[in-house]
């Protein structure tokens, strides 16, 4: 192998190996809060070796609050001509991704798999009052890409 191969073939397995030894939370492209601490989400295009492509990690920080921490999310196909905002005919996929209930620890979900296209993902975190079920988003919304 001439250097600049071996060169290559190592730097793709030290990479390989960090990845696969990294918490999911720390691969994020996206990250956010849920409203008064409830617990945190982070969003990641990329592929986990457990859960796959295009997934949420969800974590509910504070256990008793009474309060369940979750995400929102549509997907989209297009963009609109300005590029500030969706075409809502070209809605592809919504949903909540969240722990059970107050004190769920922290969940790890694909959404949705490998495209072909680029798409367009826009989601909040948010907060669900578990004795009242009043819903709580944060502001401002994310804006990524799925692939």
């Amino acid at each position: 192998m001439n250097i600049l191969k071996r060169s290559s073939f190592v730097a793709t397995v030290a990479v390989a190996a960090l990845l696969s030894t990294a918490a999911p939370a720390l691969a994020a492209t996206s990250e956010m809060g849920a409203p008064s601490g409830a617990g945190y989400a982070w969003y990641n295009a990329g592929t986990h070796y457990h859960v796959g492509r295009n997934l949420f990690t969800v974590k509910d920080d504070n256990c008793g609050d009474g309060y369940r921490p979750f995400v929102y999310y549509e997907i989209y196909d297009r963009r609109t001509e300005d590029r500030t905002g969706y075409h809502y005919s070209g809605l592809l996929a919504n949903g909540w991704v969240g722990p059970a209930g107050d004190c769920g620890g922290e969940v790890n979900i694909s959404v949705y798999g490998p495209t072909a296209t680029t798409d367009y993902i826009k989601w909040v975190a948010a907060r669900r009052n578990l004795s009242n079920g009043k819903e709580n988003y944060g502001y401002p919304w994310r804006n990524d890409t799925v692939w």
